[in-house]
């Protein structure tokens, strides 16, 4: 026998607008003669009419990420302003992606290593009405007492934003709990 269960919360998440993006990664055994790493990377504003979102600078913001004297290099395409270019074939793709990294960075080596990654739906998009797509939340959550509704379309789309959403959900879960008897959790 089905249980019973309020979904009326999946209407106001389908709400929520998540644009395609590729990932170019680019691998240099040895480190390209361009301008110095010595930051986490860049956005491209959108008047600029390039190929890219923006790229993140691996090597230099995470330990380990590339051979010594190595770079690695994560470069973001498509999302809302050109959503059609996650669908380019890989080969297009990355003479793309070379093209604007020779121009902004001074990137004229050819990387070791390139690989490729897209998402159908990658990260949400807090547009005009989002507020009340939380508030929705809230209202679902306060109605089904135990159910708590987190990610990255709530409290902010980094990793970091992610984990003090996890924590504050976590606490939350344990609170409520706690409010209802619950004294021991067996996992």
């Amino acid at each position: 026998m089905p249980i019973g269960f309020d979904f009326s919360i999946r209407s106001e998440l389908a709400k929520i607008l998540y644009p395609p993006v590729a990932m170019v990664f680019f691998g240099f055994k040895d480190r390209p003669a361009s301008i110095p790493l010595d930051g986490f990377g860049f956005l491209v504003p959108k008047k600029e009419n390039r190929n890219i979102l923006g790229t993140i600078w691996n090597s230099s913001i995470f330990s380990g990420r590339a051979p010594e004297g190595g770079t690695a290099l994560t470069t973001f395409v498509g999302g809302t302003r050109q959503p059609e270019h996650v669908t380019i074939p890989d080969g297009r793709l990355v003479d793309g992606v070379r093209r604007d990294l020779r121009e902004l960075m001074g990137i004229e080596e050819r990387p070791d290593t390139v690989v490729i990654r897209r998402w159908e739906k990658a990260i949400p998009q807090y547009q005009m009405g989002h507020d009340r797509i939380i508030a929705a939340i809230e209202s679902f959550e306060n109605r089904a007492p135990g159910v708590y509704v987190t990610g990255n379309f709530r409290g902010g789309i980094s990793v970091g934003d992610c984990l003090v959403q996890a924590h504050a959900t976590a606490e939350r879960a344990v609170s409520g709990m706690s409010q209802r008897g619950v004294t021991q959790v067996r996992i």
